[in-house]
């Protein structure tokens, strides 16, 4: 951030209401930890996350959630920047998660068409504005148990079968060559 900017933490366990300029978290808890970040600007102000990753074993990912765009960034992969149009001083918009698990949607910050995911018929879905070229999907429980795996040559649109799927949330992993996006889908009722 610069100098017109005040980016803080709170204890993960939110005992306090310190505002923390540097957070240690033990190496054992980086399996599963969110750390509520606060942010301080004024107006008409871009601001960029990012993280470096070298001392995280790669299994962990590293997420920013941004509770008012329903984004999550892999930090790993992008900084995430945004233009703030009012005075901000806010806790309780932006979380840094540090997961083994696999989080919701997942869109990079550009100006590309997002993707769509729908259900087209019982055990297929639809997507569309999916990069052309190889493309591998994997597809996940919420608790990120792995269900399945297809790889597919596709022009934009594809449609990919799915086994019977219980009521629940899912998350489609989808790998390009530009990297891997997250998707969420509930499942209501399958036959």
């Amino acid at each position: 951030m610069n100098n017109q900017g005040i980016l803080y933490t709170q204890l993960v366990s939110r005992e306090n209401n310190k505002k923390l300029g540097i957070q240690s978290v033990p190496y054992s808890s980086m399996k599963n930890i969110t750390i509520p970040l606060g942010v301080t600007t004024i107006k008409d102000q871009t601001i960029s996350f990012g993280a470096s990753t070298r001392n995280i074993p790669k299994t962990i990912k590293v997420f920013l959630e941004d509770k008012r765009n329903n984004t999550y960034t892999n930090l790993r992969n992008e900084n995430y920047r945004i233009r703030l149009k009012e005075n901000t001083k806010d806790l309780g918009r932006f979380y840094l998660h540090i997961t083994s698990r696999i989080l919701v949607s997942e869109e990079p910050n550009s100006n590309a068409k997002a993707i769509q995911i729908y259900i087209s018929a019982p055990r297929e879905l639809t997507l569309t504005n999916v990069e052309k070229g190889r493309v591998k999907f994997s597809l996940y429980s919420e608790l990120g148990s792995q269900i399945q795996t297809q790889i597919l040559d596709i022009d934009g649109t594809c449609k990919i079968s799915i086994p019977k799927l219980s009521t629940g949330m899912y998350f489609l992993k989808i790998t390009t060559k530009k990297g891997d996006r997250y998707k969420k889908f509930i499942i209501k009722k399958i036959d």
